[in-house]
């Protein structure tokens, strides 16, 4: 079991009040507009995922980790979940990335 399987029942505990800023930071300067796809590399837990489906027309949220994967956000319509390397989404797939 790696390090992120192992933290990924408190990561949010610890990680969203830690750098809240920095992700609403993040999502500014993406300027994401209506139509965008955007991919995030390294989605974990999936801290950022509800705000990037608020703004851009479809997400890609990659991880490697499927324990922190499992804890993001579901239900999403417009969220595509990939188990896998950045190697596992094509490199046309995204107007912007997130990493």
């Amino acid at each position: 079991m790696n390090w992120y399987s192992r933290i990924a029942p408190i990561y949010d505990l610890v990680c969203r009040p830690l750098y809240w800023w920095l992700r609403r930071a993040a999502l500014h300067a993406l300027d994401l507009r209506a139509n965008d796809v955007v991919l995030e590399i390294g989605c974990g837990t999936g801290l950022n995922v509800k705000g990037l489906a608020r703004a851009a027309s479809e997400v890609i949220a990659l991880d490697c980790n499927e324990q922190m994967q499992q804890r993001a956000p579901q239900g999403l319509s417009n969220v595509n979940y990939v188990l896998g390397e950045p190697s596992a989404v094509a490199d046309d797939s995204a107007d912007k990335v997130l990493l």
